[in-house]
């Protein structure tokens, strides 16, 4: 096969899992922070509502990583 060599190599395989691991701790670690803020500013969620529609965009992430997983 292609490049098996290179990607066999243990190098590759834990360089591509860090890179993984990184994209999912980055993407979440932005997302709760930041989204209760955009709902209620940019989107116009009303105040009483953003709990609601935070718990529903994170599981909807979730339930993306596990399909894409």
């Amino acid at each position: 096969p292609y490049l098996l060599e290179i990607r066999s190599s243990k190098v590759f395989i834990i360089f591509t899992v860090a890179v993984a691991v990184f994209t999912d701790i980055f993407l979440y670690g932005i997302i709760v922070p930041v989204i209760p803020f955009a709902l209620s500013e940019r989107s116009g969620v009303a105040e009483d509502q953003v709990q609601k529609w935070v718990s529903v965009l994170l599981s909807v992430y979730g339930g993306a990583l596990l399909v894409g997983s």
